[in-house]
């Protein structure tokens, strides 16, 4: 498999299901979207080390070119498979990827390639997609595999795992049903006067004249919320509590159609300081707004926080991080921020952002770094992000981080290396509690 061929299918992933990164390392796959737990028709399992796997939640999408499948037991553990089409078939030369992810805290994976000498990289296993059910809306399949250990620096990697008699049947989820049936975007949501009600609104995706609304608990998962079908925006919310909420909407197209939905907005508690899941990012990409960026791992984590990425940048390094689309599997214009802030650098003040060339570096971070993912449709990745951020609060009583930040960036695609730009990121705004699981004091 060669190197920019496999950086395309990199890029596919993390801006899809955000399964793993684009570097010649690979990341945890993440259990991301609407995990949908397992009907007694469906099933995804794979024997591998005398055991058989067999996922709890699942999640598969198909779009115009790409089939992208997750099985995920509750431990974390998780087994994921990309392939470069969308049809029946079998997947065997350097058109798939296929992996496993043996915790959620794990750095690194087993995946279905080795790198050679040269950089490039051999590819095994295969997988046979059997059936696509656009009625039942229902993919099945079989994979087999070898599994190696993705850290390939390491000199002393885990031995290879045998993965076999991979199957399943599940839910899928498609682009190609309605390419008009868009997600709504720039949610907004405020408390009325009375504070146990609320107004959402939202841009509508296309011409749709009905969405489905879900009301949850703050950083709880959408399948926890409460279902609401409205033909009017403004929608108001009735019988609401002090507690903080997250607000999810999609479009209606027909009886049969409908969008994926919507990043989630959050509508804050009433009085009471920093609550579970209120954390946010803001900011201008190359002249278009996104506001209300979270974490890619928001729902799943339990909250949007700012955190300790001890894996990435050791534990005197604070990361905040804005996903554009978290969890929406159909989001292909996805954009994602990290900012990391070194432990020395915790106070008020205006600090230069550098491009993040830090990860997992031994080397202790010494200024705040910047990195920017840019969407699959546009094949480019960002290079030379250089700008500054303010850090207008941290406050270890409160346990918040609030500040502003902007930065230019080159986008340089991946397939002939050709650069365009500088690009801009202004107006950059973000509001974080820290993560209680983390010590930051």
């Amino acid at each position: 498999m060669k190197k920019n061929r496999f950086l395309s299918l990199c890029l596919l992933l993390v801006s899809t299901l955000g399964f793993i990164s684009c570097s010649t390392d690979v990341e945890p796959l993440d259990p991301a979207v609407v995990l949908t737990p397992p009907q007694s028709s469906t099933f995804f399992k794979v024997d591998f080390s005398g055991q058989t796997f067999q996922a709890n939640t699942t999640v598969a999408y198909v779009s115009s070119g790409n089939i992208l499948i997750s099985g995920v037991k509750s431990t974390g553990q998780t087994v994921s498979i990309a392939l470069d089409g969308a049809t029946v078939g079998t997947y065997d030369t350097d058109n798939h990827i296929i992996s496993y992810n043996p915790s959620p805290n794990s750095e690194y994976d087993y995946v279905n390639f080795n790198e050679l000498p040269d950089g490039n990289y051999v590819s095994n296993g295969s997988v046979v997609i059997t059936a696509i059910n656009t009625t039942a809306k229902t993919i099945s399949g079989t994979f087999k595999f070898t599994g190696y250990w993705s850290d390939f620096t390491d000199e002393n990697p885990p031995s290879p795992i045998e993965f076999t008699n991979g199957s399943f049947t599940i839910p899928y989820v498609s682009q190609m049903d309605n390419p008009d049936c868009a997600t709504p975007t720039n949610l907004t949501v405020q408390r009325n006067q009375n504070t146990t009600s609320a107004s959402l609104n939202w841009n509508a995706g296309g011409t749709e004249t009905s969405w489905e609304v879900v009301v949850v608990e703050a950083g709880q998962s959408i399948s926890d919320g409460t279902s609401y079908i409205t033909t009017a925006k403004p929608f108001t919310l009735n019988n609401l509590t002090n507690q903080s909420y997250d607000f999810y909407v999609k479009a209606i197209c027909s009886s049969d159609e409908e969008s994926g939905w919507s990043n989630p907005i959050t509508l804050s508690a009433v009085g009471g300081g920093p609550v579970v899941g209120d954390g946010y990012m803001n900011a201008n990409i190359n002249g278009v707004q996104y506001n209300q960026m979270k974490p890619f791992f928001y729902p799943i984590n339990g909250g949007s926080f700012a955190f300790i990425n001890e894996l990435y940048y050791g534990p005197d390094a604070l990361q905040i991080q804005g996903n554009s689309a978290p969890l929406d599997p159909q989001a292909m214009s996805r954009y994602e921020i990290n900012l990391v802030i070194p432990r020395d650098l915790w106070v008020p003040g205006t600090y230069v952002l550098d491009h993040n060339t830090n990860l997992q570096s031994e080397e202790p971070i010494t200024t705040c770094l910047v990195s920017l993912i840019l969407p699959i449709e546009g094949d480019y990745i960002a290079l030379n992000e250089i700008g500054t951020i303010t850090i207008t609060e941290f406050n270890f009583a409160t346990k918040r981080i609030k500040g502003t930040f902007s930065f230019s960036y080159i986008a340089a695609s991946v397939e002939d290396d050709t650069e365009a730009g500088p690009f801009q990121v202004t107006n950059g705004v973000f509001d974080f509690p820290f993560d209680p699981e983390d010590d930051i004091e």
